[in-house]
């Protein structure tokens, strides 16, 4: 890892831990998620997030392969940071962009729906 990638990465945790410190107790209930290395509790959309993200919230993803995973990161990056921020408002995208990957985006999704009361459904079910 680069000085740079390193000093990033730090930058990157200090914040995360200092938006968790601000707000100790989370205001909103909701699923445990873990992000880098510290968990976290993901609450629902409030209504306001939830009508401002609807129409990504039911459109289906499409494509193929590493277009899917690309799809799903930039719409639902901004979705799961809106839900996160109601317990810890101090994450920012760019912290988030840090620890939001290829392996937790579709627990990430799967958890900010099931919380939000939408039912997750397998692809061609409706």
């Amino acid at each position: 890892m680069s000085r740079k990638t390193g000093s990033m990465v730090a930058a990157i945790n200090d914040g995360i831990a200092a938006a968790v410190n601000q707000s100790s107790k989370p205001r909103f209930r909701g699923v445990v998620v873990k992000l880098g290395g510290q968990k976290y509790i993901l609450p629902s959309l409030s209504w306001e997030q939830f009508e401002e993200h609807y129409d990504a919230l039911v459109a289906p993803v499409t494509g193929e392969g590493a277009a899917v995973v690309r799809e799903q990161l930039r719409t639902y990056g901004p979705i799961i940071g809106d839900a996160l921020r109601r317990n810890y408002p101090g994450v920012t995208d760019e912290q988030l962009r840090g620890y939001i990957d290829l392996s937790n985006i579709a627990d990430l999704i799967m958890a900010v729906q099931g919380v939000s009361g939408m039912e997750t459904v397998e692809p061609g079910e409706e």
